[in-house]
């Protein structure tokens, strides 16, 4: 996280969430979370780009563990939803860019 390794963080990434669903011991939802992932994954992806987004993921995933480790499913619960709208807010701003428009503005660049 503190040399910015996107490609690195984004295994742990998925390694840490893998390990939230099957730590549920409930087969729809790991099933159904890994497939909406799988869907999301471009958008995803992108809120990596915003400045300082990877640490501040790190850093709610910290939350949420922290209050795993506690005992306290209430703190855990809130942290994961609050990270969850945070990714949704984080991941809008790739998702309203509209596409045309991002094909030539990578077009002028080159």
């Amino acid at each position: 996280v503190q040399l910015g390794a996107e490609e690195d963080y984004e295994y742990f990434n998925t390694e840490f969430h893998s390990r939230l669903y099957r730590g549920a011991h409930n087969t729809h939802i790991h099933e159904l979370t890994v497939a909406t992932r799988s869907r999301l994954a471009p958008f995803r992806r992108a809120q990596f780009m915003l400045p300082g987004r990877l640490a501040k993921s790190w850093q709610e995933h910290d939350v949420i563990v922290t209050a795993i480790m506690r005992g306290d499913a209430a703190a855990a619960g809130k942290a994961a939803r609050d990270h969850v709208s945070i990714v949704s807010e984080a991941s809008a701003v790739f998702a309203t860019v509209d596409p045309m428009e991002s094909r030539l503005s990578r077009s002028a660049r080159r």
